[in-house]
């Protein structure tokens, strides 16, 4: 487990007062309903690529989709 996982979870744990970890990852998901540590590193590194896709000047075809769409 990565360090952002474990604090991701322990920030959770503190803000409903389980300090004993009785609780699940998953279900501190669902209660707080929001994203997990991996679907938030997937939308950062999303984001990220487009934008170095959008500043690319003569980059792949999904660049120039990019900048048509803008």
């Amino acid at each position: 487990m990565s360090v952002g996982f474990l604090l991701h979870y322990k920030a959770l744990r503190w803000a409903i007062g389980d300090y004993r970890n009785k609780i699940s990852p998953k279900d501190l998901d669902g209660i707080f309903k929001c994203a997990t540590p991996s679907q938030w590193i997937k939308y950062s590194n999303a984001k990220l690529m487009a934008i170095k896709l959008y500043n690319l000047d003569d980059g792949p075809f999904l660049s120039t989709k990019l900048k048509n769409q803008a």
